[in-house]
């Protein structure tokens, strides 16, 4: 027999997202310098996907550090954060006093030599540090500044800091998570952090296309609010045609349905037979083909009026209780409707299906070895996305930076060193010798990953 039409599609596929040849291909935004003045995880986690797609990043700390992030979660090696190290990828770390004259020059030289700057301090800082917007436009005329926050650094909430259990209780998707009758509850983890950098970096190359029309850079700016209103899907429009809030529905998706969770013999199992045909399978399995003929049931806006869309779930959560997950999967796939089991975190780290999309990875880091990432779901053929390293210790790369695209002398280092003004790895010998640490290859490479 020959290969089907439907096998040559999937091997095709297959064969131009090779994920050996990842990390061998070109990315979309080399050549790009993105320099990152941020904290915590909304700021970090958009110029990390800015790093990933092959930006060149460079993390700017302060005198303490990422003092939010860095000691947070839990680590399980010297100074390597869990955290921190997968918020954080493929950046240069240095340190630096931008509130110090001398540390304010070096910066705004920096600044002149990239394309953007990311941000997410209180909304004032900078300004009042003279690096804000405003200064750092006349530096560097096509700069794209991107700020990330909380309410947005104008209107009637304008500088009131946010946290991401803040941003989900003011959009209102706290309010409509959970079961009917219980309390607002927060979507697990940080889905207001990572949602608004995934729009913030969305934002910058936005900023970058805008700049390669017509020469100007811009500013930007996203808060966490909005930024979950924009994904509550339906709400709004169906407050303003009702009347009426949105209700809680639990595990049942009263807008395109039937599609609910199960718990079933042997774990939790998602099921939906939203197209007829799909419905029309699922009665077929459920051993009732007479339903998809049911005046209740024939078509979609049928179904999903309440007593009806409630008779349905009922019927399946009756039908999956005495079957396995595999059976219900291999049922599913014979009758064409979609089923899948409800995944813990070791089921996710476990797949071979991920691993091998490089939804998860493991990276050869330079200073700490062996770390397992998550990956991208972004998936481009001729540039995927690439990581070569995870967060850093603080300042190790302050040395080589100012050298190599500020242009210091080792004197003019030297003397910022004694100044405070920053710190390198020189200055953290005890912990890193604890890790092993010896200067990495691109130390020895002079510009290899950078553009000078």
């Amino acid at each position: 027999m020959g290969v089907s039409m439907s096998e040559e599609f999937y091997k095709y596929m297959e064969k131009i997202f090779d994920p050996s040849e990842a990390p061998r291909k070109p990315k979309p935004l080399e050549g790009i310098r993105v320099v990152d003045v941020t904290m915590i995880i909304l700021g970090p986690m958009s110029p990390s996907i800015l790093g990933s797609l092959g930006a060149e990043v460079i993390k700017v700390e302060g005198p303490r550090g990422d003092w939010a992030w860095r000691p947070i979660v839990p680590s399980y090696k010297d100074n390597l954060n869990s955290g921190f190290a997968v918020d954080n990828l493929n950046k240069y770390h240095i340190s630096l006093d931008i509130r110090h004259p001398k540390g304010k020059e070096v910066f705004q030289r920096l600044v002149a030599k990239s394309d953007a700057l990311v941000e997410n301090l209180t909304p004032e800082n900078m300004d009042l540090w003279g690096v804000g917007y405003k200064d750092l436009i006349q530096i560097n005329p096509g700069l794209i500044y991107f700020w990330h926050g909380g309410w947005g650094r104008w209107g009637r909430y304008a500088g009131i800091p946010s946290y991401d259990a803040l941003g989900q209780a003011h959009s209102g998707l706290a309010g409509i998570t959970g079961f009917p009758g219980c309390p607002p509850l927060r979507a697990l983890d940080w889905i207001g952090d990572y949602f608004g950098a995934l729009s913030g970096a969305f934002g910058v190359i936005v900023g970058l296309f805008y700049r390669e029309k017509t020469g100007r850079g811009c500013y930007g700016e996203i808060g966490h609010p909005e930024n979950l209103t924009r994904y509550m899907d339906w709400t709004w429009i169906y407050i303003s045609l009702t009347g009426e809030d949105r209700p809680k529905t639990g595990n049942v998706d009263i807008a395109c349905g039937p599609a609910a969770i199960f718990p079933c013999k042997d774990a939790m199992v998602a099921i939906a037979a939203v197209l007829d045909d799909e419905f029309k399978g699922l009665c077929e399995a459920m051993g009732k083909p007479q339903l998809a003929n049911d005046p209740r049931f024939k078509d979609i806006p049928s179904r999903l009026k309440k007593e009806n869309l409630e008779e349905i779930i009922r019927m399946m959560s009756e039908w999956v209780k005495d079957k396995t997950v595999n059976e219900l999967e291999q049922i599913a796939e014979k009758h064409g409707f979609a089923c899948a089991k409800v995944m813990n975190v070791k089921d996710q780290y476990e797949s071979e299906h991920l691993r091998y999309r490089r939804q998860w990875l493991i990276v050869n880091d330079p200073v700490y070895g062996e770390v397992h990432v998550r990956g991208m779901p972004l998936h481009m053929s001729e540039t995927p996305w690439h990581v070569r390293w995870v967060g850093r210790p603080y300042g190790i790369d302050t040395e080589f930076v100012l050298r190599h695209i500020v242009g210091l002398s080792t004197e003019e280092i030297e003397e910022l060193k004694k100044e405070k003004v920053c710190k390198d790895w020189r200055d953290m010998p005890e912990q890193l010798q604890k890790m092993g640490y010896a200067p990495p290859d691109y130390w020895k490479e002079e510009g290899k990953w950078l553009r000078t």
